[in-house]
């Protein structure tokens, strides 16, 4: 069940040093854009950017169909088949709710991981192990693997070539879940209904907190 260690690619390979700044000094003396202390990381979110994040623009265009997320996960092994989930979706009460569970499954034994949107503080808190937001370097990886992936996508033109921001955020949850062994992910559904990328999950249990008049231009 549990991957082994990806192989990450170097950032700074993907930068261009100041004048008279060696490229191996820049990811400490440039101060990060993302909130974060790990260089890699920091490097990983600039490219995972350059995406679509309908989390930041108009959702008039938004495209809602699971075709993306499939493809990656596919190239990925299917990472989102490997652990049991509560899928979690509702206008409000989604984020307490998810907390809730992930504290009973805990109690009760269970190795619990949780995904959730949008972060208020830190990106970590959008995947959790046991309780605790994911470290910045094991975040990094994944999403690195991620992003691989969808590269690979792109030069294949398959359906994966068109992810968002969020599909690779979404899979990239998963693929940490299944290499750190996770029994149980509670995940919190996105903007997308149930074509939401989170929908990817098979769950074995479905919430709805309550349902409002929200999101209309999707």
């Amino acid at each position: 069940m549990l991957a082994g260690k990806k192989n990450v690619p170097d950032p700074s390979s993907r930068l261009t040093p100041n004048a008279g700044v060696d490229r191996s000094l820049r990811l400490i003396v440039d101060r990060p854009a993302h909130g974060v202390e790990d260089p890699l990381l920091d490097a990983v979110l600039s490219d995972l950017d350059r995406l679509t994040n309908w989390e930041n623009r108009p959702r008039g265009a938004m495209r809602v169909n699971l075709d993306c997320i499939r493809d990656l996960s596919e190239r990925l092994g299917y990472p989102e088949l490997h652990f049991r989930s509560i899928h979690v979706t509702g206008t409000k009460g989604k984020s307490s709710t998810a907390a809730l569970l992930e504290a009973s499954l805990r109690k009760a034994g269970f190795k619990v991981g949780r995904y959730s949107s949008p972060h208020v503080d830190h990106i970590g808190e959008r995947m959790t192990l046991d309780g605790e937001p994911v470290g910045e370097r094991a975040m990094a990886e994944v999403l690195a693997s991620a992003l691989e992936v969808f590269r690979t996508a792109r030069r294949a033109s398959t359906a994966g070539q068109d992810a968002t921001w969020f599909d690779l955020m979404t899979i990239a949850a998963f693929d940490l879940f299944r290499e750190r062994g996770v029994e149980w992910a509670i995940v919190e559904a996105g903007l997308g209904g149930r074509l939401d990328s989170t929908n990817i999950v098979d769950s074995d249990i479905a919430i709805i907190t309550n349902v409002e008049l929200e999101h209309t231009d999707v």
